[in-house]
């Protein structure tokens, strides 16, 4: 049998499909992470209306000299990709336009005869073509050989057979693998040096990049938190599971996200050292003698002291100390998330006894607020207002006026009062701030799924709590604008105090039409327009008979209403099948774990990204003080939502809880509603008694035979 031979490329054909199909397996991953991702915005804003602080200002000017930025980038993107995939396209265009020559072996078309002709025409047909391609006779030698195996072909039986068996009449030709590469690849020339190419990339560069990839991905979590940084919240509050506020930020500040040697987007300065120094005597209650490792790390200090000089609200001496506050403040909203998620699987894991309390978790769910608002506990949530400084607070407190709800309910003549340094601009621009924060209004509804009687709990049955979320704002402006209206035409006399009120605008879309359906049906309770004009004494007997009549009627019809629309509402309730009642309480519910996380922004100066309204939901009982169920983070309330809080009913009793939903970026922003539950003892379901067909006189042995029953007496014996 024929050798094997290797067959490489010197025309270049194979080649250029060779170098096409990498080209497009590469370009395809490369285009797909050089596109430029499209950012999408589902923000919903209640008013269109822009802060003019000196914050908000400053927010926009970067956010405006980020944008050409991002643009031009976009464009180059743009460039490289079209380059890269006209390349293809040219060599698509020169892969398409190579001609494949592959010719069969035919014996009778290298003769000049026609298929399946006659071996007497054959050798006339050979002989003739001898005589002019014979080199004897001057003919070429290479067509004169294929002529004598076409010849050989047709006319010997072994050679016949060998042409239509492997297609040769020579039998099976060699094996022949074609290489994509030109020979020159393994010449003695250049081989060593593409051998030193293929080792470097492929033994070499792509494990390494591939193990470097591996190395950083598996640092991060699914939640993009720092594996490390997990391990850490969970040590330290296992440690210390009852907490301050000092606290949290000191385990923040170690985290493994502000750490040189775990993240390389951390910069270290030769100057970091002096300017923790100056930090130790510009802050207080640092706490940079704390020996426990991270959180006395030369990083864990400068993050802390970061933080510190955020909530005091001190203007740093750097670009690049602000630079830093910048990276420090936009990971807050993710590492809160991690500690309160780490805080309460240890909770439900070792139990209350050996965890944090509900004050820590409460300073925890606060947190992000204080950070994102750069106010202390101690501080006023007034403070969150634009243009409103201590000296203001003070005025407030005057009035005892304490919170954002004191401030939106009192007369505006108070507000001014207090707020009598502001220009009429600054004024306005703080009240039309006030009028975008959120108010939550909370309903809860208790059941148990699946059980006959959805609203009788019985001990360790499954109960669901549906919590009504409906956001309103903190301050109806429209109805602000009308009491402004209306008090300066009572002060100018065009109207009276007790007038109503205009309603600016007129009636609004959404509002509610009073009309009820069923126009034709007669009002319940009344009464009859009486005639002012005088009559007889006989008229008025008369008169009396006819309104006694009329009543009675009147008063049959509307009790005959009254009877119909309660079987009208009663057959529509009881109509409803267990089936659909089932359907309604289990159809699907909200997301609350969406890709798109962005709901309405919120006014945070001080904060360097714009900032989203998420929510914190939780319960606890109000006499052991203790959680009932985890933690949970709404990302999507906008208008409205429902979220759920399920948990496992205790022993019979009376149970009182509480439900609080708190912002994570407002602070003092938080809403709650009471929760009471009675719990009654399972119904024992009596076990019907079942009657085997025993006699009383065999109970005593089950009604089973037993030896005796088959023992054999002496009087038996006899008797046979």
């Amino acid at each position: 049998m024929a050798r094997s031979r290797v067959e490489y490329d010197e025309i270049g054909n194979t080649f250029l499909y060779a170098v096409l199909a990498f080209y497009a397996l590469i370009l395809i991953p490369i285009s797909y992470f050089l596109w430029p991702k499209c950012q999408k915005r589902t923000a919903v804003v209640h008013a269109e209306y822009e802060c003019k602080c000196e914050g908000c200002n400053i927010k926009r000017k970067k956010r405006q000299t980020h944008g050409p930025k991002q643009g031009k980038s976009n464009i180059i993107r743009y460039i490289v990709l079209a380059i890269l995939w006209a390349l293809l396209a040219i060599l698509v265009n020169k892969t398409s336009n190579i001609e494949v020559t592959h010719e069969e072996y035919d014996p009778y078309t290298i003769l000049g005869v026609d298929q399946g002709a006659e071996t007497s025409v054959v050798k006339k047909a050979y002989r003739e073509l001898t005589k002019i391609h014979h080199p004897d006779r001057g003919g070429d030698a290479e067509a004169f050989d294929k002529i004598a195996k076409a010849h050989q072909a047709l006319t010997n039986d072994e050679s016949r057979e060998n042409w239509e068996k492997y297609g040769n009449p020579d039998g099976p030709k060699a094996a022949v693998y074609g290489i994509a590469l030109p020979s020159w690849v393994v010449s003695d020339q250049y081989g060593y040096i593409f051998l030193f190419l293929y080792v470097l990339i492929l033994m070499i560069g792509l494990p390494v990049a591939v193990s470097y990839w591996w190395k950083n991905a598996v640092k991060y979590s699914a939640q993009k938190v720092m594996v490390k940084t997990t391990q850490i919240f969970y040590h330290f509050i296992a440690k210390t599971p009852k907490m301050e506020f000092n606290r949290i930020i000191m385990i923040f500040g170690g985290s493994a996200e502000f750490d040189k040697d775990e993240n390389a987007e951390i910069v270290t300065r030769e100057n970091d050292e002096k300017d923790v120094a100056k930090f130790m005597r510009e802050l207080k209650n640092l706490n940079a003698m704390n020996r426990e490792a991270p959180l006395s790390s030369p990083y864990g200090v400068k993050a802390r002291a970061l933080v510190h000089a955020h909530l005091t609200r001190l203007e740093l001496w750097s670009e690049e100390l602000e630079a830093d506050l910048e990276y420090t403040l936009k990971k807050v909203p993710m590492l809160a998330n991690e500690f309160i998620k780490c805080a309460t699987q240890i909770y439900f894991y070792y139990g209350p006894e050996r965890s944090s309390n509900l004050e820590t978790f409460e300073l925890a769910t606060k947190f992000t607020s204080y950070m994102v608002q750069a106010l202390w506990p101690k501080n006023s949530p007034i403070l969150q207002l634009p243009h409103v400084e201590e000296m203001h607070v003070s005025n407030f407190r005057k009035h005892k006026i304490l919170t954002l709800q004191d401030v939106a309910e009192t007369s505006e003549k108070k507000r001014k009062l207090a707020l009598a340094s502001l220009t009429d601009e600054q004024y306005e621009n703080a009240i039309q701030v006030l009028a975008t924060m959120p108010k939550i209004e909370l309903e809860a509804h208790v059941e148990v799924e699946d059980e006959d009687e959805a609203h009788i709990i019985t001990s360790g049955a499954l109960v669901t709590i549906r919590v009504s979320l409906k956001r309103t704002t903190i301050l109806d402006n429209e109805k602000r604008l009308r009491d402004i209206a209306h008090e300066a035409a009572v002060a100018n006399g065009t109207a009276s105090p007790n007038e109503e009120k205009p309603v600016v605008g007129g009636k609004k879309v959404w509002e509610k039409n009073n009309k009820k359906k069923g126009g034709n049906k007669k009002k319940k309770g009344v009464a009859p327009k009486k005639s002012t004009v005088p009559k007889t004494a006989a008229e008025e007997e008369e008169g009396k008979k006819e309104g006694s009549e009329s009543s009675r009627n009147e008063n049959e019809d509307a009790s005959q209403n009254d009877e119909d629309e309660e079987s009208s509402d009663s057959d529509s309730i009881d109509g409803e099948s267990d089936d659909e009642e089932f359907f309604k309480r289990t159809q699907k519910k909200p997301n609350f774990d969406a890709d798109n996380f962005e709901t309405i922004p919120v006014h945070c100066p001080l904060y360097p990204e714009e900032k989203y309204e998420w929510w914190y939901v939780y319960m606890f009982d109000k006499k052991s003080k203790t959680l009932t169920a985890p933690i949970e983070l709404v990302k999507t309330l906008r208008d409205e939502e429902m979220k759920e809080i399920k948990f496992m009913a205790g022993g019979k009793g009376l149970y009182e809880f509480t439900i609080v939903v708190r912002s994570d970026s407002y602070v003092d922003v938080d809403y709650s509603t009471d929760v009471k539950i009675t719990v009654k003892e399972p119904e024992v379901i009596p076990v019907a008694k079942i009657d085997y067909g025993v006699d009383e006189d065999e109970e005593g042995h089950g009604g089973s035979d037993t030896e005796e029953d088959y023992e054999v007496t002496d009087d038996d014996s006899d008797s046979d």
